[in-house]
């Protein structure tokens, strides 16, 4: 279960610190989220996954969290996210993907970000911006998506978060 704490504010933004259920992962969003269960195909197999979700300044953002499955390392896991988020936006393949180092106690943790162009299934043109880190217990998605994601709130939504031993 994700903890919400509140961090700051602003008329637009009013972030707020979630922690998550891998112990020691904390996260930042700049609205109230709301809980919502996806559950994407992984190596043939549906994955029960969290997200928790918010709407502001014409930015989704959202946070998600999923156990790797049978068979496949966090690893596997990550890239299989990266390309679902690709495809969701109408592309075949995931693009340059650059290495991601959140701010951690873990020297094992390293993510991967993708910035994506593509339209919503409704024909809305949108850039994405999304960072998956795999862990040993689970991996940790990051999304921002919208017209025009602010760059200032997208950086400060990715450097927020944390993982702790």
């Amino acid at each position: 279960m994700w903890l919400l704490g509140s961090s700051g504010c602003s008329p637009t933004l009013d972030w707020r610190e979630l922690r998550g259920p891998i112990n020691g992962v904390r996260v930042s969003l700049p609205c109230r989220p709301a809980v919502m269960k996806r559950e994407p195909r992984i190596a043939g197999r549906a994955l029960p996954m969290a997200v928790h979700v918010c709407e502001t300044a014409g930015t989704t953002w959202a946070v998600g969290w999923v156990h790797p499955i049978e068979g496949a390392d966090a690893s596997q896991v990550q890239a299989a996210l990266l390309l679902a988020a690709a495809s969701n936006l109408g592309m075949a393949d995931v693009p340059r993907q650059t290495e991601w180092q959140p701010r951690s106690g873990r020297a094992q943790a390293k993510g991967l970000r993708i910035e994506l162009q593509g339209r919503l299934p409704d024909g809305t043109p949108v850039r994405s911006l999304v960072g998956a880190i795999a862990l040993q217990a689970g991996v940790v998605q990051l999304t921002a998506i919208g017209r025009a994601p602010d760059p200032d709130a997208v950086a400060v939504f990715f450097e927020s978060l944390r993982l702790q031993d």
